[in-house]
């Protein structure tokens, strides 16, 4: 659990290929007006990049960061949580990487290999996985 303000910063400024701009904390603001709670602010994140990111495996090899993916809406999976953990950061959400290893039927990927998603951060409940790729929100399945 974050306990204290210093233990949240980490989690809420552009760090490394994450980079919060004005126009990706404005798309994150548009898309999060109106939410009745945390969750579903999240999830229409979640769910926005999950929709208009476009899953490119010629990517696969590089990782672009947040602004370019915002710009070029391509990647693979690792642009894919880049660009959503700048989205929750912009509006003062705490989010973080997280990389693994996940089954993929997709026809691109066949079988396990390694896989990225992002967490975000939940004051009294902790961090709650969201997947981009797959358009899971609030946790990841068995397959990762």
């Amino acid at each position: 659990m974050l306990n204290n303000l210093s233990d949240y910063i980490q989690y809420l400024n552009s760090s490394g290929k994450i980079i919060v701009d004005d126009d990706i904390a404005k798309k994150a603001s548009e898309i999060t007006n109106g939410s009745d709670n945390l969750f579903e602010a999240v999830s229409r994140l979640n769910f926005w990049v999950n929709n208009n990111v476009k899953y490119d495996i010629s990517y696969g090899n590089v990782v672009e960061d947040s602004v370019w993916v915002f710009e070029n809406r391509r990647g693979t999976c690792d642009e894919f949580a880049t660009l959503f953990i700048a989205m929750c950061r912009s509006i003062g959400i705490p989010a973080r990487y997280v990389s693994g290893m996940a089954y993929s039927s997709l026809p691109e990927i066949s079988g396990f290999g390694n896989h990225a998603w992002a967490e975000a951060y939940f004051p009294g409940y902790g961090w709650l996985s969201f997947d981009q790729t797959y358009g899971q929100a609030g946790y990841v399945d068995a397959s990762h």
